[in-house]
C-alpha cells in the first residue's frame, strides 16, 4: 500500500515524494481522532497535492466493534470536510474478526456512496472457502449500491496468501467467478479505477 514520506524543510515546507498516504489510527491512542488539529498540516498537504488517502480503520482494540464504528463516524466527518481528496477504505471494509458479527454497517455504506471514496476488496480470511460464495454476494451488493467505479481489487499479498488462496485464484475470483460483473466492470475493479486514482493516465508516455 502506498505510504507517505515527508519532512519539513528549514522554511517549514513539506516535501512529499510518493503518491499516497497510508493512514492507520491503530498506532495512535484511542483518544485521538483523524480530525484532531494535530493532523491539520498533513491534511492540508494532502489536499494541495491531491494525494489519495488509504484508511485502515481497525484499531484491534478490546472493544473492536465499538471503536471500529467510531472510526467510521470519524471518516464520515473527514470525507465531508475534505470532499476533493480521493480515499480508499482498505482491507475489505470490515475486519475479518468482526464482519460476521456486524456485516457491512449502513453507516459505512453511506460513506462509501461519496464520490471520492473507494473500497479495497479483500475476501480471504473473511470467508476462507474459495471461491467465496458469501463474498460474491457482498460484491454484488456493493456494485449495486455504489457502482464498480468505487471498487478496487486487493490481495493483502504476501500476508497469509498461501493459507487462503493463490494470487491467480484471487484474480480469478473477479475474472471467472463473479459472472454478474460485466467485462467493463471487471476491468475497472482490476486496474482501471487504480489508474484513475493515481492519475496514471496523465503520466503515461505517449506512444
Amino acid at each position: 500500500m502506498p505510504d507517505v514520506g515527508f519532512r519539513l524543510t528549514d522554511q517549514g515546507q513539506a516535501e512529499i515524494t510518493v503518491d499516497g498516504v497510508s493512514y492507520r489510527m491503530q498506532i495512535y491512542p484511542p483518544s485521538l481522532t483523524n480530525n484532531d488539529p494535530t493532523f491539520g498540516a498533513l491534511w492540508r498537504m494532502v489536499e494541495e497535492r491531491a494525494l489519495p488517502v488509504f484508511w485502515f480503520l481497525d484499531d484491534r482494540a478490546l472493544d473492536r466493534v465499538g471503536l471500529f464504528m467510531r472510526r467510521v463516524a470519524e471518516l464520515d466527518e473527514w470525507t465531508r470536510l475534505h470532499p476533493d481528496v480521493p480515499c480508499v477504505i482498505t482491507h475489505g471494509l470490515v475486519p475479518a474478526a468482526i464482519i460476521h458479527q456486524i456485516g457491512v454497517p449502513e453507516e459505512l455504506l453511506r460513506v462509501l456512496e461519496r464520490p471520492q471514496v473507494h473500497a479495497e476488496l479483500l475476501m480471504p480470511a473473511k470467508w476462507p472457502d474459495y471461491p467465496y460464495p458469501e463474498s460474491r454476494k457482498l460484491l454484488r451488493r456493493l456494485r449495486d449500491r455504489v457502482g464498480a467505479e468505487s471498487l478496487l481489487w486487493g490481495s493483502d499479498s504476501p500476508y497469509r496468501m498461501s493459507q487462503w488462496c493463490t494470487y491467480r485464484q484471487l484474480l480469478d475470483f473477479i475474472r471467472v467467478h463473479c459472472d454478474f460483473l460485466s467485462a467493463a466492470e471487471k476491468a475497472l475493479i482490476l486496474g482501471g479505477n487504480a489508474v484513475r486514482l493515481f492519475g496514471l493516465e496523465r503520466s503515461a508516455p505517449r506512444s
